[in-house]
Parts: structure tokens; C-alpha cells; sequence
């Protein structure tokens, strides 16, 4: 990791503080004291929300009698554990699950509370789409945050997923995936004018040609 020198003025009584936490075991210097302060500080605020919501049919892969998210990758994770360990390795300190309690409770079972970072898990008792269950989390969440579905896979770089939206400054940064084959009634059409997105029509009723 590259370092950049800097320079700050400190009050001298929080330095005295400072200079305690550095043992000279895990911590080495005053640098790396407020490196490890300030990471922790910025990691703690940053959120993600993953919606298992919706009707319980859609998410269940009746072959194999589970929950999409508690399905078996090839890395021997379940696709919750893979989104959980690449949302902590993006720096993100904070998780809420959203969804009905039954499959919250096959989550819990396999990634309880975490141990990288928080996960906390929120009811949603009544299906009413994905507007109304991200709603959910709106006492919790003052800021920019990260959002996914439960099933879905990925292999993006999230850190220069949050990297691209503070630049643009947009409201919602969309991550897109345009696929190899095409089923008009389960893709979505995105409409962009270059990184803008004009349009967005999910599963449409009509074929339609570019």
C-alpha cells in the first residue's frame, strides 16, 4: 500500500493518549497509531444492506430444498459467506440482512453475527416489494451505503464501486451486468448516456431491438 506523508496539528493532551497505543508489538510508531484509528473510524461507518426479501418461492431452489443465498459455491462458501468476505475485504463494518424470518434464520445458522465484522438482522413481516423492505432499514442508515440482493453473485471490485460513485457524485451508482444470452421476460433493459442511466425497465412485456 502506498503511503503519503501528511501533516496535522494535534492537541497534546490526545497525543499523550496516542503515544500510549503504541506498543511496539502490533502498533510501531505514532503513524501507524492514527493509520489504525482513522481505518477503523472510516470502516465502522461504512454500511451495507442485503435484501432477502420478497416472496419466499423466489429465492428457493426447490431441487435442493435451501434458500438461494445458502447455496454451495465452487470455493466450498455458501454465496452468503462469499458476499460477507468480499464485503468485509472492501472495508464495510457493518451488514443488515433484510428479509422474512425464515430466511433469516437459515442465514443465521451459517454466518450468525459475523466475526469480521457486525451483521444484524432485520424482519420483514409482510412482502410488499423492494422499495417497502429497503425501507426497513432506514433508521439505521443516515448515509451512502451498499446494497445487494441476497442471490446474487459477483466478482466486482467494490472498492472501486464506492470509489466511482463519490467521484460522480451521483445519487445511486448502479452496477450492471449485460450478460451473454438474453430472456426479454427475465432481463432488464438499462437505457445510459454514458455513465447516466435515462431509463430502467425490469423484465419487459416486449421484445425490443437496438
Amino acid at each position: 500500500m502506498t503511503k503519503t506523508r501528511v501533516s496535522i496539528s494535534i492537541d497534546s493532551e490526545i497525543l499523550s493518549k496516542l503515544d500510549r497505543q503504541v506498543d511496539n508489538v502490533t502498533i510501531l510508531s505514532r503513524s501507524e497509531a492514527i493509520e489504525k484509528i482513522i481505518d477503523k473510524h472510516v470502516s465502522k461507518n461504512k454500511k451495507c444492506v442485503i435484501l432477502a426479501g420478497g416472496q419466499l418461492e423466489s429465492i428457493y431452489v426447490k431441487d435442493s430444498k435451501i434458500f438461494k443465498p445458502l447455496v454451495n459455491l465452487a470455493n466450498n462458501l455458501t454465496l452468503i459467506e462469499d458476499m460477507i468476505q468480499k464485503v468485509s475485504k472492501a472495508g464495510y463494518q457493518h451488514v443488515f440482512i433484510v428479509g422474512p424470518r425464515e430466511v433469516l434464520s437459515e442465514i443465521y445458522k451459517i454466518v450468525g453475527e459475523g466475526k469480521e465484522l457486525h451483521i444484524e438482522y432485520i424482519e420483514e413481516k409482510e412482502t410488499l416489494g423492494s422499495a417497502k423492505t429497503l425501507a426497513h432499514i432506514r433508521d439505521h442508515v443516515k448515509s451512502h451505503f451498499l446494497f445487494m440482493p441476497c442471490d446474487h453473485y459477483f466478482e466486482l471490485d467494490l472498492e472501486a464501486l464506492e470509489k466511482f460513485h463519490k467521484i460522480n457524485k451521483g445519487t445511486v451508482t448502479l452496477a450492471v451486468y449485460s450478460g451473454r444470452k438474453y430472456a426479454w421476460d427475465k432481463s432488464s433493459i438499462v437505457d445510459m448516456e454514458g455513465n447516466l442511466i435515462t431509463n430502467y425497465e425490469e423484465e419487459p412485456k416486449e421484445n425490443k431491438t437496438f
